[in-house]
């Protein structure tokens, strides 16, 4: 099931939220990130401009380990061995996701251009709050992209690629 079709299975009323086994996390995208964080715990969320829907799209993940303890005492149905739904109390309105997804911000790295999965220009960290706590550049862009790394959305290559790329500053 490719995303515009988990996008079009999202475009319904009703209280019930979808679940996408991807790698090792379960994704909720749209509506169902909406109704997961509103009524079954505050996970992080991301939007993004996918080219593939010519839109932004808004998800959020969590590990497979963690799946019988978010969900807790909530009857699910498994569609098939990657797709789970289950229903919650409130339907939302198009017109209350609509302006729920609009508060969100863009994510800025998601929509930078990538190699390997990992932003080509990342932003800028710092340590505890001082902007140099002794680091020297090479760790600092280490820092920066393992900051910028979306582990959630990248595929275990993808990781793999990043380790060695780090490994590969810090030995410059």
């Amino acid at each position: 099931m490719n995303l515009k079709e988990k996008i079009e299975t999202e475009q319904q009323e009703q209280p019930v939220i979808f679940l996408y086994m991807e790698g090792m996390f379960w994704k909720a995208y749209e509506q169902s990130a909406m109704r997961f964080t509103k009524e079954v715990k505050a996970y992080k969320l991301q939007k993004r401009f996918v080219k593939a829907v010519n839109g932004e799209v808004v998800s959020m993940g969590f590990p497979d380990g963690s799946l019988q303890e978010v969900l807790r005492g909530r009857e699910l149905t498994k569609i098939d061995d990657k797709r789970i739904s289950f229903c919650v109390g409130t339907a939302f309105s198009a017109t209350e996701f609509a302006a729920w997804k609009a508060s969100l911000p863009l994510d800025a790295v998601a929509a930078a251009p990538v190699a390997g999965g990992v932003p080509a220009a990342a932003p800028a960290v710092t340590v505890a709050g001082a902007p140099d706590a002794g680091f020297s550049d090479a760790e600092r862009r280490v820092l920066a992209r393992l900051a910028a790394f979306r582990v959630e959305t990248a595929s275990p290559l993808q990781c793999m690629m990043l380790v060695s790329d780090l490994q590969a500053l810090l030995k410059q």
